[in-house]
């Protein structure tokens, strides 16, 4: 049985020009893609085969690298059936689950791994958990990579070999595998 958190206070809002979705007050996606943000700095600086997203929202990300790789590939896994609701038409394969047991089903490997796990003004930080990052790293391709959306965890992300790849406009912090 999959456990799901009630996102009741989910809306659809104007910002800079855009549209934007807010749980809780806190903006999870952006319409049209954004360049400003955090999302931006999701994006790789290589074309990836296969993307494994670990939390898909809205699916900002998902259309960012599709209107860019129209070809890629990408697998997402989101807890949240309102959510899901909303996202899953831009990925190829959803699965509404639970990331944190899901990625332990899974047996493809990806090019890139994306964790975007904020749920509104939460964070699950059990991201930066040895075995968590390990399992990860079992999905990647020999030359993989995987970028981790989060506040500022430093501490957590050096001692799992993480470095900061960017830093945006807000409190977002863009980790990456050494």
């Amino acid at each position: 049985m999959n456990r799901m958190k009630s996102n009741n206070n989910i809306e659809i809002k104007s910002l800079n020009n855009s549209q934007v979705l807010t749980m809780d007050g806190v903006v999870q996606s952006v319409y049209p893609s954004p360049d400003w943000g955090y999302w931006k700095h999701m994006m790789p600086d290589f074309e990836p085969k296969n993307v494994l997203m670990l939390g898909v929202g809205a699916g900002t990300i998902a259309e960012m690298i599709k209107d860019k790789w129209p070809n890629t590939e990408i697998t997402g896994i989101d807890n949240s059936l309102s959510m899901a609701e909303r996202g899953r038409n831009k990925v190829d394969y959803f699965i509404l689950a639970d990331a944190f047991y899901q990625i332990y089903q899974d047996e493809m490997k990806y090019d890139l791994i994306l964790v975007d796990l904020w749920n509104g003004g939460w964070y699950p930080t059990q991201v930066f958990k040895p075995e968590f990052i390990s399992q990860l790293k079992r999905l990647l391709t020999p030359k993989g990579k995987i970028y981790i959306n989060a506040p500022d965890f430093e501490k957590h992300a050096l001692a799992n070999n993480l470095k900061v790849k960017a830093k945006s406009d807000g409190a977002n912090i863009i980790y990456e595998t050494a």
